[in-house]
């Protein structure tokens, strides 16, 4: 995990922010043109706990009966069977505004879940904030 994180951020030293921001949006295409990529887009900076999940939610097309916890998510995110794709992408404009106890749950959650698709293989799950 650290050696991708470093990679890319090796990557954003020498292509700048524009050259990467280009570089993920041909990578993306390519994906969306496949026909398996699922993206979840977040465009606002949810400001608590419980809006930031009601986006999740909607975004991700989480099934009746999610709850609205930190549990719920880290379940579901972790499922994820009832999209086709093989590829999602959860993409936030910006970080969310929460409360720092609340952003670092969700921070881990999120890592959490890529790693266990990584290890998984069955779906790849990535993040991007705000590039």
């Amino acid at each position: 995990m650290f050696g991708i994180l470093l990679t890319i951020m090796a990557a954003f030293q020498v292509l700048g922010r524009f050259e990467m921001t280009k570089l993920r949006n041909r990578i993306l295409d390519c994906l969306e043109q496949s026909g398996d990529l699922f993206v979840a887009k977040i465009l606002d900076a949810p400001s608590s706990k419980e809006e930031l999940l009601d986006v999740l939610k909607i975004s991700l097309l989480f099934p009746e009966g999610h709850g609205k916890n930190w549990d719920s998510l880290d379940d579901s995110i972790t499922d994820l069977s009832w999209l086709k794709q093989k590829n999602v992408l959860l993409t936030h404009s910006m970080f969310p505004n929460l409360v720092e106890r609340d952003f670092g749950i969700y921070m881990q959650i999120l890592k959490d879940a890529v790693e266990f698709w990584q290890s998984d293989g069955r779906k790849n799950l990535f993040v991007t904030f705000g590039i």
